[in-house]
């Protein structure tokens, strides 16, 4: 829920709230991450959390982003979670003027350096 909501925040350019909820959404996957590391979905809102605080905070969140969405990959690639995560991705896409959210698109889908997908 924290997560849908700095989504909103976020395009609608208020980047503190936005900022808290992304925070909140980040704590959240950890304490579920804690109990269970092969938690896809936790890291997948971890990741776009992330991704959330890189472009309404610092850039240097996108690292993170991307370790959580590698994990998330690792455990699963179905296609249909897969597309979840990059519709919620392109919902960010409006606050996202620069640019820095499209590199980690392939990370998010699951493509990388070893991947044959």
């Amino acid at each position: 829920m924290a997560l849908i909501l700095g989504i909103t925040l976020a395009r609608q350019h208020k980047r503190d709230a936005a900022s808290q909820a992304f925070t909140d959404a980040v704590r959240s996957a950890d304490i579920l991450i804690e109990q269970t590391n092969d938690n896809y979905h936790a890291l997948d809102i971890k990741a776009l959390a992330l991704c959330g605080l890189a472009l309404v905070h610092r850039p240097e969140h996108l690292t993170k982003a991307s370790t959580a969405f590698c994990a998330a990959r690792a455990i699963t690639q179905a296609n249909g979670i897969v597309q979840r995560v990059l519709r919620l991705l392109d919902a960010l896409g409006p606050a996202d003027a620069a640019g820095i959210l499209e590199p980690i698109r392939q990370t998010a889908a699951g493509y990388d350096a070893r991947s044959t997908r």
